[in-house]
């Protein structure tokens, strides 16, 4: 076997197999054939970010690039909405104070504009103008026919108008999150 160390093992079989078996084993370093000289100042598979680059084709390169560029684009969102819903947390927190305080509506109103990235004050502001209107038709006419299911209705349009402000771009990093994995 041309000087190679082979080693045997025996193994008893029951049944119609024969009693001895002979199993041979060898060593990966027999069978692999040997790896080639490193180069100088390096191993063999000592590569850099740079080497890699230079070294990949155009769609290797290109689909690095994108996954970069939805990085820092998904960074960027991140650190926007991180602002963005932190300062609407404060103002809807002292909005509600002073409105918990507040005496009369009218009031509060005139307060809440100071409020602009409050979703709470946007929703209080969108339902007192419908019910301003509300008041203003029952001047009129001393009915409030339906008033109350339009106040309703503005208070569950700007709801939903908020709730879509504050989701915003969230679908976008959702699907570079389940999608860069497999560029």
């Amino acid at each position: 076997m041309s000087g190679r160390n082979l080693h045997a093992t025996r193994l008893r079989v029951s049944g119609s197999q024969p009693d001895v078996i002979h199993v041979v084993l060898t060593t990966a370093a027999q069978v692999a054939p040997a790896a080639p000289a490193a180069a100088p100042g390096g191993s063999v598979t000592d590569l850099s970010l740079w080497e890699t680059l230079t070294h990949s084709g155009p769609i290797g390169a290109g689909s690095l690039l994108l996954l970069i560029l939805f990085s820092v684009t998904s960074w960027a969102i991140i650190a926007h909405k991180w602002f963005f819903l932190r300062r609407a947390s404060r103002e809807s927190e002292r909005f509600l104070n002073a409105f918990w305080e507040a005496k009369r509506l009218a009031q509060m109103y005139q307060q809440a504009e100071k409020y602009e990235k409050s979703p709470s004050a946007q929703v209080f502001r969108s339902g007192y103008i419908e019910l301003a209107r509300l008041k203003m038709r029952a001047g009129v006419d001393d009915s409030l026919g339906g008033g109350i299911e339009n106040v309703e209705r503005a208070l569950r349009r700007s709801e939903n108008a908020e709730t879509t402000s504050l989701e915003s771009l969230t679908s976008f990093l959702a699907t570079v999150g389940s999608t860069a994995p497999f560029i």
